[in-house]
């Protein structure tokens, strides 16, 4: 975190959620699920026009994650998922 925070990957979206990740809490600013709402529109908008191998994956991860029961918490809560190993 401290290395991010102090490159090129820093931003606003990282500086608010690096607290959650470190204290491993997640209330909802802006939830999973909704998350996941918009990934799906996202991919669907491109439909077959636009290939985005990325958002895809990132369907993939964040329904998983809201499978395991994180759907109510913050999109940040993706971090619990992969880190935790639940898929």
């Amino acid at each position: 975190m401290q290395i991010i925070g102090q490159s090129g990957m820093n931003s606003p979206l990282f500086q608010a959620k690096k607290g959650m990740w470190l204290q491993d809490s997640y209330p909802a600013a802006f939830s999973l699920k909704l998350m996941l709402k918009d990934i799906r529109l996202a991919n669907n908008e491109a439909g077959e026009a636009i290939k985005l191998p990325f958002l895809f994956q990132a369907q993939e991860l964040y329904s998983q994650a809201e499978k395991s029961g994180l759907g109510e918490l913050d999109m940040a809560a993706v971090y619990h998922y992969l880190e935790k190993g639940e898929h």
